[in-house]
């Protein structure tokens, strides 16, 4: 199974924490990652994280 890595906004207005929640019961094996001060762009609000999460990953 490839790595799944799930990066949420924790102040995201649109989808909340228990969405973020119900992706990782989606896939077990995969970590979950809420950025506190990100809102639904985590890519804008948090580039530098972003890419230090994505960039960290193991290969699958």
């Amino acid at each position: 199974m490839r790595p799944v890595r799930i990066i949420f906004g924790g102040a995201d207005p649109y989808l909340n924490r228990g969405v973020a929640n119900s992706f990782h019961d989606l896939f077990p094996a995969s970590d979950l990652f809420l950025l506190h001060g990100a809102r639904h762009y985590v890519q804008i609000d948090e580039p530098e994280e972003v890419a230090r999460l994505i960039l960290s990953m193991p290969s699958g």
